[in-house]
């Protein structure tokens, strides 16, 4: 998709989180904090560090410093065709995440990703959906993470570990921005950026390095992500092996 245009900052993210999801599902069947209030800074005060800056600018900035952020929390959800996906994931930049994913028809799974490695544990409506009806082989698989890589069929759901992946490229150089209104996003000044005719919203700190807080968008395919915990330290574990199978072994 080419960057900037309408719905950027907002359809654009929907859409492809949701793709993503559903993708990698396919291919496993073939194998809040906080709200919007009014700020205790004024988006047009002296005091305001983004008053000269433009919402295009802004916006370029809070994204570049999403990509390059040492760790990030992302949690939320997307209705893509009546259909909710969620997310509750903690992604550290170029080492992996941690967390879990919940999918369409009461599907869900936990997620770790070290380097190239990963570790799925899906819950039995994710095996019973996806045609593992037997069993005996549910009885093996119960409870247990798989052990793949990222290259692999169910790997592939590791791309929700990578900020760059679950955007794309067109959440890059966002144009046709403007400011909107003030907020408080989870205790912190927000400032409202959005596409003038898209329904969504992005929220971004009132700051002079402005960090994306809060994707929204409303309507009949609605959704928000809140993006916390910037930079803040985590260390990823690999589950013990007692409750780990080989993927390989089982055609992943």
């Amino acid at each position: 998709m080419a960057s900037g245009g309408a719905g950027s900052f907002t359809r654009m993210w929907q859409r492809m989180l949701a793709a993503a999801l559903a993708s990698a599902f396919l291919a496993v069947g073939a194998a809040s904090c906080g709200s919007a209030g009014t700020a205790g800074t004024s988006a047009g005060s002296k005091a305001n560090p983004l008053a000269t800056l433009s919402a295009d600018q802004i916006a370029s900035k809070a994204v570049a410093d999403l990509n390059t952020a040492a760790a990030v929390h992302v949690a939320g959800s997307v209705i893509d065709s009546g259909q909710r996906t969620s997310m509750n994931l903690t992604l550290m930049h170029g080492k992996g995440c941690d967390g879990s994913v919940s999918m369409p028809h009461e599907v869900s799974f936990l997620l770790i990703m070290i380097g190239t490695a990963v570790w799925l544990k899906p819950d039995d409506q994710f095996w019973k959906t996806s045609g593992a009806t037997d069993p005996a082989v549910l009885k093996i698989l119960a409870g247990k993470y798989l052990n793949t890589s990222a290259k692999s069929t169910l790997g592939g759901l590791s791309a929700l570990c990578d900020i760059s992946k679950l955007f794309g490229s067109s959440f890059k150089n966002p144009t046709g921005i403007v400011k909107g209104k003030d907020a408080t996003i989870s205790g912190q000044p927000a400032l409202e950026i959005k596409d003038a005719k898209d329904s969504g919203s992005a929220y971004v700190s009132v700051s002079a390095r402005p960090q994306l807080l809060r994707l929204i968008v409303t309507g009949s395919n609605a959704g928000q992500l809140d993006f916390t915990g910037y930079g803040t330290s985590v260390t990823l574990t690999a589950p013990p092996a007692s409750q780990t199978l080989d993927g390989a072994k089982y055609g992943f």
